[in-house]
């Protein structure tokens, strides 16, 4: 399975667009005609654009969210995962938590501040052209926690993500029970099953926002949590042999490479914490209000 993904992390881009020509050719020659709203993705996907555009302004890049204490249902004991299960109930205090993933202008802030060594794919301390807005990616779970602390925060636990991600209203994705969000050609909610075939710019979704108003909370690139992969209290039936040898940690949300299952608020996706992947990225949370 490792080397399928590899193979579909390379080259997944390559067959969508060799797949996206042959539609075209297929299309026009059997008479069939596309909307244009279709047509414009199959041209952004086969690289005649770039995707949906950035439309957070840069000074609302660090904007912090309020979640207020809460008790909610965190995991699920259906239509899940082994490693998810049980539902189970979780008492948090309130906290603050980015509204958007952290981005490559922010990450190069933070480099330039410190001397801290780029991600793989950066120019030195540049990221790459026209990416200002996408979320920083190839960052380690410790690349991701040392930014945490140079801006005052810190990762937030599983608990935490899940509880902004879903609410008090155990939604299986942030904008409800109910996936609506995407199919091949157009995504309203998220980026995710290569809708677009890379990341996109953060706040772009407006549709897949989660009761407290974050954005991308499902797709565009995994998360990194502060927390360790561990059972939940009560897990029966679940083989945790493989993930004791080493301590993974536990990424959130899906990417765009990821399908709709691991788009699902409550759903664990187990990293080494040394990974660098073009697909996980992070956002922070507080304790304390911004500014303070």
């Amino acid at each position: 399975m490792q080397k399928i993904g590899a193979f579909l992390g390379r080259y997944g881009a390559k067959l969508m667009i060799t797949g996206l020509v042959c539609l075209l050719v297929g299309t026009a020659l059997h008479g069939v005609v596309l909307s244009s709203e279709n047509l414009a993705y199959i041209r952004q996907a086969a690289g005649a654009g770039s995707g949906p555009q950035a439309t957070v302004g840069i000074n609302k890049l660090g904007t912090m969210v309020y979640v207020p204490a809460a008790t909610f249902v965190m995991g699920s004991s259906t239509d899940s995962d082994l490693y998810d299960r049980p539902a189970h109930r979780v008492k948090l205090p309130g906290f603050w938590i980015r509204k958007y993933p952290v981005t490559n202008l922010e990450y190069k802030r933070f480099l330039d501040a410190t001397g801290y060594p780029a991600p793989p794919g950066w120019n030195g301390k540049n990221f790459p052209a026209g990416e200002a807005f996408w979320p920083v990616t190839n960052v380690s779970w410790y690349d991701a926690e040392s930014y945490a602390r140079w801006a005052g925060q810190a990762l937030p636990s599983e608990a935490q993500w899940e509880l902004a991600a879903r609410g008090t209203q155990a939604f299986t994705y942030p904008w409800g029970n109910r996936w609506v969000g995407n199919n091949i050609w157009v995504g309203q909610h998220a980026n995710i099953e290569y809708a677009v075939g890379h990341a996109t710019p953060v706040g772009v979704y407006p549709l897949g926002v989660s009761p407290y108003g974050l954005y991308d909370m499902a797709g565009n690139v995994w998360e990194w949590t502060g927390s360790d992969f561990k059972p939940y209290p009560g897990n029966a039936g679940a083989n945790w042999t493989f993930y004791k040898w080493k301590d993974f940690k536990v990424t959130r949300g899906g990417s765009y490479m990821s399908d709709v299952l691991s788009a699902r608020a409550y759903q664990r996706n187990p990293v080494l914490p040394t990974a660098r992947e073009p697909y996980i990225g992070f956002r922070t949370v507080s304790n304390t209000p911004p500014g303070s």
